[in-house]
């Protein structure tokens, strides 16, 4: 009987069967615009490159041209604003992890030639081999993914409407749009002797809620929001935070960070059309 003997030849990643995909430069800032437009009946300009410098500036040449109202001040403002370009640029960092989120890792090919001894015609061999659990957690890793890049959308368009504010008398006192309903909650608090505990309870309850509709702008449970948080940690190696319930997910300031007090992040509404 003839021994076989096998001698690898190649072993290594290649690209090939991930694939590659590029991610547009403006990616989610036309959501923004529009946004923008609808509500505060301003312009905003992403200054990407020499072409929209040019738009930019011969907006506000024209602007600078005419009296100078508050509304004109302001559309320079948001026109000319170093702050919220960089602020755009979280944009494109969010839309390329969710490109990324997408893609599997690059498989491995091998490839390897037999000799018999006793000689004889050379066999080639070919094999490939993809990490089973990386196309599992696939849906799970876009899913994330498409949900950071919608935070990154909401929070840019906050940043614009707030820049849009009157920076005279609102910005000072606190009153962007979340500082406005925390005062609301405030005096809730003061006179219905409403606690934290309770803001939390509405928040688990409203998630549920819209959990039920599928064309809710965001259709998940606070319980899934914990799951996806601990699950994610553990793909990264990172700890995983010992949640037991909605309320710990809630209480922890990491995954539900104040955003103008009593009021934090998933206490509040995304911007969006129609009902919140």
């Amino acid at each position: 009987m003839k021994s076989i003997q096998s001698l690898p030849l190649l072993a290594g990643g290649l690209a090939l069967w991930a694939g590659c995909a590029s991610v547009p430069p403006a990616g989610g800032f036309a959501e923004v615009e529009q946004q923008v437009n609808e509500r505060a009946r301003h312009r905003v300009v992403w200054r990407l490159d020499a072409e929209a410098d040019a738009r930019a500036d011969a907006a506000m040449q024209t602007l600078l041209q005419t009296n100078l109202t508050a509304r004109t001040a302001v559309q320079v403002a948001l026109l000319n604003n170093r702050h919220l370009q960089a602020t755009y640029e979280e944009l494109g960092v969010a839309q390329a992890a969710l490109v990324q989120a997408g893609l599997l890792k690059n498989p491995v090919f091998d490839t390897g030639v037999r000799f018999p001894n006793g000689g004889g015609t050379a066999e080639l061999e070919l094999g490939v081999a993809q990490d089973f659990l990386d196309v599992f957690y696939l849906p799970l890793r876009r899913r994330v993914a498409e949900e950071e890049f919608a935070a990154a959308k909401l929070r840019v368009t906050r940043a614009v409407l707030a820049t849009a504010a009157d920076g005279l008398y609102e910005v000072p006192a606190g009153l962007t749009f979340p500082g406005i309903f925390g005062a609301i909650a405030t005096a809730h608090m003061d006179r219905y002797d409403t606690n934290l505990d309770h803001l939390l309870k509405v928040a688990i309850k409203n998630h549920e809620n819209g959990a039920l509709n599928p064309k809710a702008q965001f259709n998940v449970t606070i319980q899934s929001l914990m799951e996806r948080r601990m699950t994610r940690a553990q793909e990264r190696g990172q700890p995983v935070p010992e949640y037991v319930t909605e309320m710990d997910f809630l209480n922890d300031p990491a995954a539900n960070p104040w955003i103008a007090w009593p009021l934090r992040l998933y206490d509040c509404a995304p911007i969006t059309d129609g009902a919140a």
